[in-house]
């Protein structure tokens, strides 16, 4: 049997976790997704943590402004 990593955001987690488990009744572990491993990954989070802290870090200011920070 094959082990799948399928990887996507919350609703494809969900999704792919009610799909796994509404097939745990069939005779087979092919049939009933055995070899199926889902992982969530929090793309958006991840992506806007890292423009915040570009915006921190990089962007053009005054120089009063620092003494002010």
């Amino acid at each position: 049997m094959f082990i799948f990593s399928f990887v996507g955001d919350y609703l494809t987690f969900e999704r792919s976790q009610q799909a796994i488990n509404s097939q745990s009744d069939r005779t087979t572990p092919a049939d009933r997704m055995e070899g199926l491993v889902v992982v969530m990954a929090d793309f958006h989070v991840q992506l806007n943590f890292m423009k915040l802290i570009y915006k921190t870090l990089f962007q053009v200011r005054p120089t009063w402004y620092l003494a002010v920070i």
